[in-house]
């Protein structure tokens, strides 16, 4: 019904953000329970209205982060494609925005992400966003977004936990790094090997247990007391977790080549 209603003009971004249980919660939940009971009582009592309520303007979470990532699709290379599998019935629930913050890692922050689009325990949770976005881009009039993070409160960030299992990547991201530019002596060729990185699990595996033993051979030799192991492809929770490891390892890493370039 909303998405006929969407493609009609009839619904908008806006309508739906209101329509929620909770505009603010995160990670953002496309749930609204609560006007299926006043629904219910208004239908059972014959009351009708043909005109839309009036949008109430607030700076809910939930739109401040479909507006965030809707602003850096529509600014991205790939948004024609990007577009086309968020309004595909079949394929909308399964898009992913790895690639899409690989490409942007200079504009936009790592927490951001992990904030958002992740639990507390580091499982994907970006199901209600893909519903959201699907409604979005089948209005007839879709508005431009300002990319824009302004929406992170002080009091909004990861846990100790993850924040510090991110540094132990970073840190091994920087090793890494030292390591290839005093053997190759060019971002632009350590850029490269970084978008290289297997995307299959198996591959990138092998990929990382060799970046590992050139990393601390290369530490050994400049007679650094660090030394790296698998147990990074572990989260907080004890978890083998190497796709988001991975993506935590390639955001860093590009966007420090960014910094430095």
């Amino acid at each position: 019904m909303l998405t006929e209603a969407t493609k009609n003009g009839e619904w908008d971004l806006y309508n739906h953000i209101q329509l929620l249980d909770d505009s603010n919660e995160l990670p953002i939940k496309n749930q609204f329970y609560k006007i299926h009971k006043i629904t219910h009582f208004y239908y059972q009592n014959e009351v009708f209205i043909n005109e839309r309520p009036a949008i109430e303007v607030k700076k809910y979470q939930t739109l401040s982060i479909c507006k965030w990532l809707i602003s850096l699709i529509q600014n991205d290379e790939k948004w024609a494609s990007i577009i086309k599998d968020l309004i595909n019935t079949q394929e909308y629930k399964t898009v992913s925005y790895q690639s899409l913050f690989l490409r942007n890692a200079d504009k936009i922050q790592l927490d951001v992400i992990l904030f958002t689009l992740y639990d507390e325990d580091l499982k994907p949770s970006r199901y209600a966003i893909n519903e959201i976005l699907h409604l979005f881009f089948l209005q007839p009039n879709q508005e431009k977004f300002e990319l824009s993070e302004s929406f992170l409160s002080k009091d909004i960030q990861l846990s100790f936990s993850i924040s510090k299992w991110i540094d132990c990547i970073e840190k091994f991201s920087q090793n890494y790094q030292s390591y290839y530019l005093e053997k190759y002596s060019s971002n632009k060729k350590f850029l490269n090997q970084i978008n290289s990185i297997p995307d299959n699990t198996t591959q990138f595996l092998r990929w990382f247990e060799e970046a590992i033993e050139n990393t601390n051979q290369y530490l050994k030799e400049t007679e650094a007391t660090q030394e790296w192991s698998d147990t990074l492809l572990y989260n907080p929770n004890g978890e083998f977790s190497p796709t988001l490891t991975r993506f935590i390892f390639k955001f860093i890493s590009i966007k420090k080549n960014y910094q430095i370039a």
